[in-house]
């Protein structure tokens, strides 16, 4: 909700609570990640400046993945020159970046390793599996019917449409690539997902 905030000179007022966040881990020089589970990380990435000329990316994605120290898999389709200006932005920042300005995307895989791949190629890794339901299930839209001469009727069946209150696949689909889908199937209480392996095996 809104409210106030201070930190170190910073006041907000009247701000929501996730854009307040957002905003001081900002001036701080810091970065919120949501993962895959709705948990908030504040960290302090490293932070690349550099200027390439029409340089290849693969270069410049090794370069930023050394200032990182990261771990970083780039596909073999991945080709293309760049011309890069940038000054003090955090690392996955600037990979995420660039390689979106050639059409190229970062797919985070287990323990920290990145892939760069080429969307059409992602799109040929994905998988496509059910998961039957067996001890949860969203709300029916059956209601008991009672004939009595003391009461009259019954329940009122429950609003809007039976999985639009369905907790579990508004976690499920934080949990999907950028590029997954999840359907669900009401009357057999399974979800569809289909993404990659790695999502699945998560």
């Amino acid at each position: 909700e809104g409210g106030d905030l201070k930190v170190r000179g910073l006041q907000l007022s009247d701000v929501y609570w996730r854009d307040a966040l957002d905003y001081a881990a900002e001036v701080a020089g810091a970065v919120v990640e949501e993962d895959k589970s709705g948990v908030l990380t504040i960290s302090m990435p490293q932070r690349v400046t550099f200027v390439f000329d029409d340089q290849d990316i693969k270069e410049v994605i090794s370069t930023i993945a050394k200032i990182a120290n990261a771990n970083v898999i780039v596909g073999p389709e991945v080709q293309g020159t760049v011309r890069v200006r940038l000054n003090d932005v955090p690392w996955r920042d600037a990979l995420e970046e660039i390689c979106k300005t050639l059409g190229f995307t970062v797919v985070e895989e287990r323990r920290n390793i990145f892939r760069v791949v080429d969307p059409i190629s992602l799109e040929q890794q994905k998988v496509t599996r059910s998961y039957q339901l067996r001890y949860i299930r969203p709300k029916s839209t059956r209601v008991p019917v009672m004939q009595s001469e003391f009461i009259d009727g019954g329940a009122k069946p429950p609003s809007g449409e039976p999985n639009e209150h369905f907790t579990v696949l508004a976690a499920l689909e934080k949990a999907l690539s950028e590029s997954g889908e999840l359907d669900f199937i009401v009357s057999q209480n399974v979800i569809i997902v289909r993404d990659t392996t790695q999502v699945h095996e998560t």
